[in-house]
């Protein structure tokens, strides 16, 4: 997990060019799942979340996020 991170942060090479321009990022939540199968599985139906329920599920006390769309 340590190393994604670095590599959206352009540390390490490998990162996507999404997160280039909006470096930094930071992990609000993970989870860890059996296979990567599932773990892709997993990100598809966390994808198809509401901004609201992803909040929700990152935990909606965090500093600087917003739940305003």
């Amino acid at each position: 997990m340590s190393r994604r991170l670095r590599q959206h942060n352009g540390e390490l090479s490998g990162g996507p060019r999404y997160t280039r321009g909006r470096r930094p990022v930071r992990l609000l939540w993970s989870e860890s799942a059996a296979d990567r199968s599932l773990a892709q599985a997993r990100e598809a139906a966390i994808k198809k979340l509401t901004r609201g329920e992803k909040l929700t599920l990152a935990g909606q006390d965090m500093p600087g996020i917003s739940g305003g769309g």
